[in-house]
């Protein structure tokens, strides 16, 4: 599946370190699990606060375990990509566990808000 997700006025968020923002739900293709996305904008902790963190989490799914390939980027206005994160292996998610896969270090702030990826 491929899901855009467009967070508007991204330099004028004032969340603090800690603080998240969901995305909308979204379904794999075969409609077997739902996804969500969560981005602090601030960092999920103290350490991170320099970047922007981000978590999938399997909302919920027909099967106990499930298995997705992921990859994940920022899109720059235009299309061209950056900060693309792409494991060569499939993640593990349990279901009812709200299991997460998050990557507090995904790209640093200053990155994003210097080079373009805004509008």
């Amino acid at each position: 599946v491929s899901f855009r997700w467009t967070i508007d006025k991204f330099r004028e968020r004032t969340e603090p370190t800690g603080a998240y923002v969901c995305s909308p739900v979204f379904e794999a293709l075969d409609r077997r699990s739902s996804w969500y996305l969560r981005l602090y904008p601030r960092g999920r902790k103290e350490a991170s606060k320099a970047y922007l963190s981000l978590c999938l989490t399997l909302k919920s799914a027909a099967a106990p375990h499930v298995r997705a390939r992921l990859r994940l980027c920022l899109v720059k206005p235009g299309g061209a990509e950056g900060a693309v994160h792409a494991p060569t292996e499939a993640v593990a998610f349990t279901a009812g566990t709200r299991y997460k896969r998050s990557w507090h270090t995904f790209i640093q702030r200053a990155t994003v808000l210097q080079q373009c990826f805004l509008d």
